[in-house]
C-alpha cells in the first residue's frame, strides 16, 4: 500500500484571496471538502487518505506551488 505526502514549493504568483471574507469562505470550503465530502481519513480508509492528498496537492498547485508527492510507510507498508 502506498501512502503519499505532498512536498510543497512556491514557484509562481499566488491565487490566495486578500479580503478576510474571501479567506473565511475558502477555509470553510476546504473544511467542508475534507470533513464532509472526503470524510474520515485513517490507515483503515486508504481511499480517503489518497483523496485528501490529491485534494490538498491540487489546492497548492492552484495557488502556484510545485507539489511533489513523497511516499512514506505506515504500519510497515509503503
Amino acid at each position: 500500500m502506498l501512502w503519499l505526502a505532498p512536498l510543497i514549493r512556491k514557484t509562481g504568483p499566488s491565487s490566495v484571496p486578500t479580503s478576510s471574507d474571501k479567506i473565511v469562505e475558502r477555509l470553510e470550503d476546504h473544511v467542508r471538502m475534507l470533513s464532509e465530502k472526503i470524510g474520515e481519513r485513517s490507515v483503515f480508509r486508504p481511499s480517503q487518505l489518497e483523496a485528501s492528498s490529491d485534494y490538498i496537492a491540487h489546492q497548492f498547485e492552484a495557488s502556484g506551488y510545485d507539489v511533489e508527492i513523497l511516499p512514506y510507510a505506515v504500519r510497515g507498508q509503503t
